[in-house]
């Protein structure tokens, strides 16, 4: 589980094109300009660039060159074409459950609104939780 105490660590410099898989099983895909967690295989749209931003946080950078974004009411796109405080996360390292037993898994944290990117089953994403659950874990990233 992540320490709520501390800011999230954020990712290193440099990284490459990263996936992230919902604990349904499901990989975050930005189709066009909506967020999604319902494609099963990796293409471009399924890849997405962490830019570090400071302060533990990340920007996600996604195929077709904008940001994901966290709207106040909790709404969550990938339409952005620069970074500001919607765009922004923290990311915390948690433990993984379910199919993701003992895997590390991950949680982003929005910087504006400090509630968790989920991964609904229907394969919507939104951000509103408070807490972490088995819904705001994201794996494969490793």
């Amino acid at each position: 589980m992540y320490n709520n105490d501390e800011e999230g660590w954020g990712f290193k410099e440099g990284a490459e094109r990263m996936v992230f898989k919902s604990a349904h099983g499901k990989l975050m895909c930005a189709d066009c300009d909506d967020l999604v967690a319902d494609r099963e295989d990796v293409g471009p749209w399924e890849k997405f660039i962490p830019i570090p931003y400071g302060g533990n946080t990340v920007a996600l950078k996604s195929d077709h060159g904008k940001y994901v974004v966290a709207e106040p009411n909790g709404n969550v796109s990938a339409n952005r074409e620069n970074i500001g405080e919607w765009e922004r996360f923290y990311v915390y390292k948690c433990e993984g459950e379910g199919f993701g037993a003992g895997k590390a898994c991950i949680a982003f944290k929005s910087f504006s609104s400090n509630k968790f990117l989920r991964a609904e089953q229907d394969g919507s994403v939104n951000c509103n939780r408070e807490l972490v659950g088995s819904y705001e874990k994201w794996y494969g990233w490793e």
